[in-house]
């Protein structure tokens, strides 16, 4: 059975203010270089211009600007703060995010494969690839070796980490999530209606749709998964002879309040400050920040509402 985040900690990643910077994250950098110039430049204005865009215009995965390496910074950063919180709580059954150590076959009675789902609120490609993702033949073919080569010294050694970011951000990231995803009751609509901030019903903690970026967090299979992922960053430090703390050049996890600036060192000291997502549990921080996070995102609906 899946073991679940204790109460505390699902509460507060569950935090309107948290969906919302894990979800801009997600947008902005895949979506960025569709958008219309105006667009960008009043997500430009706001501050929230992603310096790696993920992907081309096309939908193209874009591997030599570093991206992937934001992606597996970003990551690092939710997982320091997850412990953070973990530490807070002082469950002695949940001390700290333990990662998969494999990912789980089929027929694994922990992480059982909840069965396939058809959604009409959901994207035509999600409803397709659903099913698809759930099946043993898929696990066999694509997921073992996706996982084999994420572990595999002789392939690490030939990339660069960005590099491993974007393979795991365009393989295994969306394959988990459908693979582990649950039918959901209902779907949150995305963009929201211009003007019309995003209902508070999906905030609640029980919201946690693998499917959906405004709440995979908040699911526990993510931290798994997570955990998985970021042993494969000190897979390929080893591969490489990295060994230090500081080796991170790409570390965007989208824009954060002036004094709580990501350190470019990741996992964090165990003496160093607390995480820098910590500052966002300041109520009067998280307030002003928040407000400027939707405003990022009517922007972004009041556009695509033009496009309709």
């Amino acid at each position: 059975m899946t073991e679940p985040l204790p109460e505390q900690v699902g509460a507060t990643l569950a935090k309107r203010v948290y969906r919302m910077q894990h979800l801009l994250w997600f947008e902005l950098r895949d979506f960025w270089s569709g958008y219309p110039k105006d667009l960008q430049q009043e997500i430009r204005d706001l501050g929230w211009e992603p310096p790696r865009p993920a992907l081309d215009e096309h939908q193209l995965e874009i591997v030599a600007n570093n991206s992937g390496e934001d992606f597996l910074y970003m990551h690092c950063e939710w997982m320091a703060f997850a412990n953070h919180l973990l530490a807070g709580v002082g469950d002695p059954d949940y001390p700290r995010v333990e990662g998969w150590a494999t990912l789980p076959p089929p027929g694994d009675t922990d992480y059982p494969v909840p069965p396939p789902w058809f959604s009409p609120e959901a994207p035509a490609l999600s409803n397709s690839f659903n099913p698809r993702a759930k099946t043993d033949d898929y696990f066999e073919r694509r997921f073992l070796r996706w996982e084999r080569l994420c572990s595999d010294p002789s392939y690490l050694r030939r990339i660069t980490l960005g590099e491993l970011g974007t393979f795991i951000s365009t393989t295994l990231h969306d394959a988990v999530r459908s693979r582990w995803a649950a039918a959901p009751a209902a779907i949150r609509p995305d963009p929201p209606l211009p003007g019309e901030p995003t209902a508070d019903n999906w905030d609640d903690p029980h919201y946690d749709f693998l499917r959906d970026h405004y709440a995979m967090h908040v699911n526990p299979i993510y931290w798994k998964f997570y955990g998985w992922v970021l042993d494969r960053v000190e897979d390929w430090k080893v591969a490489n002879g990295v060994f230090s703390r500081d080796f991170w050049k790409a570390t965007w996890i989208g824009k954060m309040p002036a004094d709580s600036q990501p350190g470019g060192q990741c996992p964090p000291s165990p003496t160093g400050p607390e995480p820098v997502l910590a500052a966002l549990d300041d109520p009067v921080i998280a307030t002003a920040h928040l407000a400027e996070m939707e405003q990022v995102v009517d922007v972004i609906a009041k556009a695509a509402a033009r496009d309709t």
